[in-house]
């Protein structure tokens, strides 16, 4: 959902549609920010209509992506089964890949590990450039995803709600391999992402 103070400008360009009362029943905004351009994709922070007639999200469409240039792609997050789904299809989404939501009860385990594998709790300072390498090498090729560096990192974390050892590196033979991510979100559920191997683990 936007929020009141959303400002469309050039890195999220944006167009309203209105019915013929004038009454908004449609929206569409791109983000567009440097890191969205440099790959030439643009990912959509919403495109929504009140109508579920093709055209209505035709109409959203077609202007936008006349209001913008350097963009090869743009993409959605879309829930399955909805109806929308069929109707991004028909005005030329495909099926990129699939996300998943997973959800389990905090219940104690024990956990046994390899004696050559290890878990270090992360330190930003110590360990961001290692934290961006894995998520840069394990994402490489996921639908979306661009690069991060240490700057963009402790920015991220800066507003997270990352709970004490919420960061896990994961070693093996002393070679850092891996990570475990997690924050506690708005519902005070443990969220878990990433989490990431790099390729060949």
């Amino acid at each position: 959902m936007l929020s009141e103070t959303f400002v469309a400008a050039e890195d999220h360009p944006s167009v309203i549609l209105l019915d013929r009362n004038d009454e908004v029943i449609g929206a569409a905004s791109l983000i567009l920010e440097g890191r969205y351009r440099s790959l030439r994709r643009g990912r959509f922070m919403i495109l929504h209509s009140k109508s579920s007639m093709t055209d209505a999200y035709r109409s959203l469409l077609t202007p936008l992506l006349s209001k913008i240039s350097g963009i090869d792609e743009v993409y959605l997050f879309v829930s399955l089964g909805k109806p929308v789904e069929s109707i991004l299809k028909e005005i030329g989404f495909k099926v990129e890949g699939y996300s998943f939501v997973l959800k389990r009860r905090l219940i104690s385990s024990s956990l046994e590990t390899p004696e050559e594998i290890d878990f270090t709790t992360f330190d930003l300072e110590k360990h961001g450039e290692t934290f961006c390498k894995i998520i840069n090498s394990a994402f490489a090729k996921l639908a979306g995803h661009f690069d991060i560096d240490p700057n963009w990192l402790k920015s991220n974390l800066s507003i997270s709600t990352v709970p004490d050892s919420g960061i896990q590196l994961l070693y093996k033979e002393n070679e850092p391999v891996g990570l475990f991510f997690s924050e506690i979100n708005s519902e005070r559920l443990l969220e878990i992402g990433p989490l990431a191997l790099l390729p060949g683990f």
